[in-house]
């Protein structure tokens, strides 16, 4: 198992916390909060990015992948 995929979960977290965080900042921090939340935001991107890139790595070189059907279309 990868990095990437053992560290998923830090996707949705990032922004989380950081709206938790810009939440608790005073009204005088506004920058440090939009920097905060763009940031994390960011971060979060390139991190699907990689996920992306590491489901795209792995796709036809023979290593077997798990489909999820959740309901039919």
């Amino acid at each position: 198992m990868t990095w990437i995929v053992r560290n998923l979960w830090l996707i949705p977290s990032m922004p989380v916390l950081a709206a938790g965080v810009s939440a608790f900042a005073k009204q005088r921090n506004r920058r440090f909060a939009a920097f905060l939340a763009i940031g994390s935001i960011f971060l979060s991107l390139l991190l699907s990015v990689a996920a992306f890139a590491q489901v795209l790595q792995f796709g036809g070189k023979g290593i077997e992948t798990k489909q999820v059907v959740n309901f039919p279309w």
